[in-house]
Parts: C-alpha cells; sequence; structure tokens
C-alpha cells in the first residue's frame, strides 16, 4: 500500500499481500504500509583519483549492501569512475548558514497586481528546436546554459547529466543511487563545470565546481527546490519550496519565506547578476526579491493555465523570464518577451527555462530544446536507451511541491488533479510515452470508476488489455477499503490488488503507483533497490494478462483509502 504521510505498520512482520501479480486464494494479503521517508543522510569520506577534480556524494542509504563492499578497509565508497573523489564528511552546512525565522521578504517585495507581460499564443516565428534526448534516466529536471550560448547542461532526477554543444561533460550521478531525486543544476561562471543538487541539499560538483556545503546532513522542513550560484562561482544558495534559503561559500544570506505565509510553493531562484541578492518564484509566478535583486513584477495575481516551473535572469541587466509548465514565457524587466511554446503542441512539457545572452531557450520534460530571441540549441552529445518496454523506472520520482500541497486530507482536489496529471505525464515522456489519455467523460465518474479508468489508461497506453469492469471486484475492494487492508481476490483465482491511505483523487494514487514506488519513493517494501517489493503496486497495475477490476474508496475521521482489485480470466 502507499501512505502519504508518516504511518507505520501495526505489525512489521505482516506479509506484503499485493506485491505479487499471481496470488491464489490461500495466500494472505497483508499491509504493506509505505512511509514517505523524511530527513536526510551523512555524506561519506574523501577518496581521490588521478584525472579531472570531479566530487561526487555518498551518502546512507545508498544502495547498503554495495556501498559495505565497496568501502573495505578504507571507509571509504568507490564512485563509478575512476576519476571521481568523493565529499569529506566534515563538509556539513553549519548551522549558521540555516534560514532565520525572522527573515521574512519585506512588504513591498510581494507580488503587486497584474504586471505580468502576456504570453502569446503558438511558436515564435524564430523559434528552432533540438531533437529530445532518448533517455531511460527519468525526467530532464533543470537545464543551465554554457556561457557564450555555446551550449547547455540539462539534470535528470536520477543524476544524469547530458551536454550539448561544445558544453563539457564533466561527470555525472548516473548509476549511484541516490538518497533524493535530482532536482537543479548551475552552472560554473567559466563553463567548466556545474554542480546538481538533490531535494535533500546534497551537492554534487563536477569540473571546476567547487563544493562549499550542503544540507544533505540536516533534517528539512521542506524538500530543496532550486539552486543558483555567486555571479563569481565561489558560493552558492538553495532554496526550498517553503522559501527557506540555505547560503553557501561566499553567498551572503539576505533574507527568505521561511516561516513565511505562501500561496503557493517556491519552485526555483535565480541570481542578481550584478549584485549580492536573489529572486525566488512560487508556482503561481509570484516573486520575491532579496538584497541586490530589484523586484520587477510578477503573475502572482494571474490565474495561469499551468503553473510556474522556472525562472532565469537576464545577464547584464535588470530583468527576469519566468515560464509555465506549458511553455508559456512571461518577461519583466529588461528581459524582452521573443515568443514561447504556450499553446503550441508538441515538445513535451516544458522543465526549465535558460538565459542566453538578451534571449532564452526552454527545456521540455525529454531533454528537447527551444531557442527563442537565442542561437539555436546544439544537438545533444550523450544518448542514452529509451526505457525498454516492461522494464521498471531506474528510480522513483518524487512528485511536485503542487501535488504535495493539494493531493493529501485537506488539500484541493481539483487542482490536485491538475498537477498530479502534470507530474504524470512529466514522469511518461521519460518511458517514451506521450500524455495519459483519459476518456472523455473522465471528470463525470464518480471516484472509484476513474480509479479503473486510470489504471486502464496506464494499460492501453503500454500495448496491455484494459481490464472490464467487476461490481462483485467494486464490493470487494471497497469492503478492503473500508477495513484499510488489501483487497483479496474470489477463492481460486489469480488475483493482484493495490491500496493507497491519505491520497484524495485516483491520479495521485496512480501516481504513487506507478511512478514513486521505487526506492526512495513511498514504498516501504522498497528499503533497497534491490528488495522484492521495488515497483510491485506498478506490476499489479500492469499485470500481463486480460482480467477484471474492481475499486473502493473509503473515508472515515480523517482516513482517505483507494483500493484496486485485478482478477485475472
Amino acid at each position: 500500500m502507499i501512505l502519504s504521510g508518516l504511518m507505520c505498520s501495526s505489525d512489521p512482520a505482516e506479509a506484503f499481500g499485493d506485491f505479487s501479480t499471481s496470488i491464489s486464494v490461500e495466500t494472505t494479503a497483508g499491509d504493506d504500509d509505505d512511509i514517505a521517508e523524511q530527513g536526510s543522510h551523512d555524506p561519506m569520506s574523501q577518496k581521490s583519483f588521478g584525472g579531472p577534480r570531479v566530487r561526487r556524494w555518498a551518502r546512507r542509504g545508498m544502495a547498503a549492501a554495495s556501498a559495505a563492499a565497496a568501502m573495505g578497509a578504507s571507509g571509504l565508497v568507490a564512485a563509478p569512475d575512476a576519476s571521481a573523489s568523493l565529499t569529506p564528511a566534515a563538509s556539513l552546512t553549519p548551522a549558521a548558514s540555516l534560514t532565520p525565522a525572522a527573515s521574512l521578504t519585506p512588504a513591498a517585495s510581494l507580488t503587486p497586481a497584474a504586471s505580468a507581460a502576456p504570453a502569446a499564443v503558438g511558436v515564435s516565428s524564430t523559434l528552432m528546436a533540438s531533437s529530445p534526448v532518448q533517455t531511460g534516466a527519468g525526467l530532464a529536471v533543470a537545464a543551465a546554459a554554457a556561457p557564450g550560448a555555446s551550449g547547455y547542461w540539462s539534470a535528470w532526477a536520477d543524476g544524469t547529466v547530458v551536454a550539448s554543444g561544445s558544453a563539457p561533460w564533466a561527470g555525472d550521478m548516473r548509476g549511484m543511487p541516490l538518497a533524493r531525486p535530482i532536482v537543479a543544476i548551475a552552472a560554473t561562471p567559466d563553463g567548466g563545470g556545474y554542480w546538481l543538487v538533490a531535494s535533500d541539499g546534497g551537492i554534487f560538483s563536477f569540473g571546476t565546481a567547487s563544493f562549499f556545503g550542503s544540507t544533505g546532513g540536516l533534517r528539512l522542513n521542506q524538500p530543496v527546490v532550486g539552486m543558483a550560484a555567486t555571479p563569481d562561482g565561489r558560493g552558492y544558495w538553495l532554496v526550498a519550496s517553503d522559501g527557506g534559503i540555505f547560503s553557501f561559500g561566499n553567498a551572503p544570506f539576505a533574507g527568505s519565506m521561511g516561516g513565511g505565509r505562501l500561496n503557493r510553493p517556491v519552485v526555483g531562484m535565480a541570481a542578481a547578476p550584478e549584485g549580492p541578492g536573489y529572486w525566488l518564484v512560487a508556482s503561481d509566478g509570484g516573486i520575491f526579491s532579496f538584497g541586490g535583486a530589484p523586484f520587477l513584477g510578477s503573475t502572482g495575481s494571474l490565474v495561469l493555465n499551468q503553473p510556474v516551473v522556472g525562472m532565469a535572469a537576464l545577464p547584464g541587466a535588470p530583468g527576469y523570464w519566468l515560464t509555465a509548465a506549458d511553455g508559456g514565457v512571461f518577461s519583466f524587466g529588461a528581459a524582452r518577451f521573443h515568443g514561447s511554446n504556450g499553446g503550441a503542441s508538441g515538445g513535451g512539457l516544458t522543465r526549465a527555462i535558460a538565459a542566453v545572452g538578451a534571449g532564452y531557450w526552454l527545456l521540455n520534460a525529454t531533454g528537447g530544446s527551444q531557442a527563442f530571441g537565442a542561437p539555436v540549441p546544439p544537438p545533444s552529445s550523450v544518448v542514452i536507451p529509451v526505457l525498454a518496454p516492461g522494464a521498471q523506472p531506474p528510480a522513483s520520482i518524487a512528485p511536485s511541491a503542487s501535488f504535495l500541497r493539494d493531493c493529501r486530507l485537506g488539500g484541493d482536489a481539483s487542482r490536485c488533479d491538475g498537477f498530479a496529471l502534470a507530474d504524470i505525464n512529466q514522469a511518461r515522456t521519460g518511458e517514451g510515452l506521450g500524455p495519459l489519455p483519459l476518456p472523455a467523460s473522465y471528470g463525470q465518474m464518480p471516484l472509484p470508476a476513474q480509479l479503473v479508468a486510470v489504471t486502464n489508461a496506464e494499460r492501453t497506453s503500454r500495448g496491455l488489455p484494459a481490464f472490464s469492469s467487476s461490481p462483485g471486484l467494486d464490493a470487494l475492494a471497497s469492503a478492503a477499503a473500508s477495513s484499510r487492508n488489501d483487497p483479496v481476490g474470489p477463492r481460486g483465482t489469480t488475483w493482484a490488488s493495490v491500496l493507497s491511505f491519505g491520497y484524495t483523487t485516483a491520479l495521485a494514487g496512480n501516481y504513487e503507483w506507478m511512478y514513486n514506488d521505487g526506492a526512495n519513493g513511498t514504498n516501504a517494501g522498497c528499503s533497497a533497490a534491490a528488495s522484492a517489493g521495488c515497483w510491485a503496486h506498478r506490476s499489479n497495475i500492469l499485470a500481463p494478462w486480460t482480467g477484471s477490476a474492481g475499486a473502493g474508496v473509503h473515508v472515515d475521521g480523517g482516513s482517505f483509502n483507494l483500493t484496486e482489485l485485478f482478477v485475472k480470466g
């Protein structure tokens, strides 16, 4: 089962009954309470190898068995290639770098009434696109442009980095089990390296990027969602979804929204090019300015078709751009609007915007890029095979901060569906699939029917047969939801089932079952990547047989339980 909160099994020894796609009636189905792990992990010690300067982090919980084998007598975890070195354990974030609770944004910096530049509908006539990168490494989550518009780097959730054009590839975390997914990348000013940051604030430095500290050993109130380097590359800031700021190296702490009330979570940040300061941007386009970063406008008072996913600062002048998930672009200050992908078909879901001179590149979820007022993005220099049909994803993909805000009890269910569907479609692009093909009548269906409809959409889009609806299985699934148990199929049948606690819509439950079911996800049966229970919910949904399905929903005393039962034949 999947839990949205910190709920523990009352019987840790009970069998994981829904972790098999073929379970006879004699097998007792049990709870597999899935806990969303909180907190971070400490770094290991340092070892140097010959070759380019590359630093990598290894944290407890990263493939414990293989790490133990690699440590040996030296107590060191070997990096995947011979050019890597590990961050010393002494390099933890000093307490003084934490966000002071009193450092709230002054009222003058808050988002005023509508001041956004309207995004053009359609694609600019100067639009040129690079080919999407074929990758089975999850989603492209961020991009950083190399100096001089010579290329850029794309970062994936599993730590893969793809270099395009003349941007040098200096290493990545591919093949290293991460404690938390990568969420952002920042380039060094000299173009010779970059930093990756994970959602727990763990920092991975490559090439000429120096390590200045991290929050990888600290317990955070909210996950890190963005990163920005200082203009000279001798420091960086991290930002969490609650607006908390963590400063390292020569990056000055100029204030934060930590402890303040936000309408929507922060999704990114950008450093002021001409002075010690930075901007934070929320998913509604609200802008919060600190230090030498001037407030130049926002979309905080506008109704957006899709949430804002990132921002980029104009080099050399006061200005910035925001981009939304549909490729809409909003320009402020001296930053000019050169066009957008808002309203255009194709291109995938936009994930990031990178400033290139006076223009910008947009990066979509498959690594494809589009140029607006900037040179055409050069081709990628690394191509990775697409996830093979039937293969499991390489890593769990944590849902967006907006999903976590609205998809649990007390959230806005209608907004949850929008965020959950966006997250699902982003995850599907990493598997070479298009948007989830929901039926036209989906919005009018009762919740149990929506559960089956979503499951069938996941199945048919992968070439599997749809399950037929069964009132009898609905009754069994509903009874199991009421008792907070996995549904059990009729005696003598081959069956499989899934159960989740706390998520309030079918799309939200589906996201956790299908895309966050591996190591470091919300699946307690997958404590390590090699655990037998990893991706079991997903395997049940994608069972390779024809059959029937039923679904149940139960709300009682603050508990929201979703179940599905699949029976072969």
